[in-house]
């Protein structure tokens, strides 16, 4: 039995003026014109979306399975240079974080843990 997560609500609409991207904000990348904020950026695209554009990935199939994450203007700087996937990998061997496909490719065989399970880890040792 397969059991399927329902993706969160949308949140309650907002005035147009207070949806276009300011100074700051991660700027819609399928906005035409004056861009709105974006309200997620998909790592599997990898694009940002305004609630408008992400509505596909709620709502279509072959979009649902992608991983949604909170806009942030330095995004660039968490996704794996070399792959263009998200860092989710923590490799203790080499003491970086590394995406999926670093996993199969050069880091076979090393000491590895899911990224948010070093982060707390660290926390509770006050690193």
């Amino acid at each position: 039995m397969k059991t399927t997560i329902s993706p969160p609500p949308p949140p309650p609409p907002t005035s147009p003026s207070q949806n276009y991207a300011g100074p700051g904000d991660v700027e819609c990348d399928f906005c035409t014109g004056e861009k709105f904020r974006a309200v997620k950026f998909c790592l599997t695209c990898p694009a940002s979306y305004c609630q408008t554009h992400l509505q596909p990935h709620y709502e279509g199939d072959a979009l649902k399975h992608h991983k949604l994450v909170d806009p942030d203007r330095n995004l660039k700087e968490k996704l794996c240079e070399k792959h263009q996937k998200s860092l989710e990998i923590f490799c203790k061997t080499d003491d970086s974080c590394i995406c999926m496909m670093c996993v199969v490719t050069e880091h076979n065989g090393h000491k590895m843990v899911e990224l948010e399970t070093e982060r707390e880890e660290n926390q509770m040792s006050g690193v």
